[in-house]
């Protein structure tokens, strides 16, 4: 993430230099109106415009990841009911209770 943010301060110093260095008036013809821009200014104001369009566009994966994860902590959640549920099942098995005991393994000669 350093290097990324390192990188782009370097293009955005290096656009910055060039716009200073050819400070003249630039037209801009939009269909309702026209006038004259510093370059310097035009290229910040692009170079804004650029930054905010790739966020927005990054938001929709932001949240798409968001609800992925949302849905995973819900089978996660499920996963272990289950096996919580698993588990009790396979103790009783295993360790029986009195209340849990057949008929069958009564003693076979009654106490006197």
């Amino acid at each position: 993430m350093q290097k990324y943010l390192i990188v782009l301060l370097l293009v955005l110093v290096l656009l910055l230099g060039f716009a200073i260095l050819n400070n003249v008036s630039v037209p801009i013809n939009l269909i309702f109106a026209k006038f004259e821009v510093a370059l310097p200014i035009l290229i910040g104001i692009s170079v804004l415009i650029g930054m905010g369009l790739s966020w927005i566009m990054g938001l929709g994966d932001k949240f798409k990841k968001r609800s992925q994860v949302n849905e995973l902590k819900r089978q996660i959640t499920g996963l272990e009911q289950q096996l919580i549920d698993q588990r009790k099942t396979l103790d009783r098995s295993l360790y029986p209770t009195e209340e849990t005991k057949t008929i069958d393994e009564t003693p076979s000669h009654p106490l006197e």
